[in-house]
């Protein structure tokens, strides 16, 4: 497990950033935290680091929304507003592909059935601009990463 503290959405932002030139193919990442924690800011961040350059939003009402690049496509799911067993019902597994990155926020909600390897990014509120913010991989794929993330901090 990796953990951090950030003291402004500057640093969440560049985390996110360092993330997503990090990620590799095929990644679902699963985002916890509370209302207002700084998940869409850090997905923000992670999708400026895999090359998107247009400004982004939750997916609330939507729930997901698709960035497509020149390889693969970046999904960014919101799943607050529907129960677990929806999102498997409404086909949104078939988004998780070799190639194709998956950004879920509330993903916990589907975490215990998952079958893929995941990143868990959880972040917490600790004062008004500081947010703990902990990050831990299910499986191999993000061992890379994991490391990598030590050494950034």
């Amino acid at each position: 497990m990796f953990s951090l503290k950030s003291d402004s959405p500057e640093k969440t932002l560049e985390l996110g950033k360092f993330i997503g030139k990090k990620l590799p193919p095929g990644s679902i990442v699963l985002l916890s935290g509370n209302l207002g924690a700084g998940k869409t800011l850090l997905i923000a961040g992670i999708l400026a680091g895999l090359g998107v350059k247009r400004t982004v939003k939750s997916p609330t009402f939507n729930l997901v929304h698709t960035y497509s690049l020149e390889s693969f496509n970046i999904n960014h799911f919101d799943i607050y507003r529907i129960a677990p067993e929806e999102f498997f019902d409404l086909g949104f597994e078939e988004y998780f592909t070799d190639t194709d990155i998956n950004l879920l926020e509330w993903g916990e909600k589907i975490e215990q059935s998952l079958k893929e390897e995941y990143l868990k990014i959880s972040i917490k509120n600790l004062s008004l601009h500081e947010r703990e913010i902990k990050i831990e991989s299910s499986g191999s794929k993000y061992l890379a990463l994991m490391e990598a993330l030590k050494k950034w901090s």
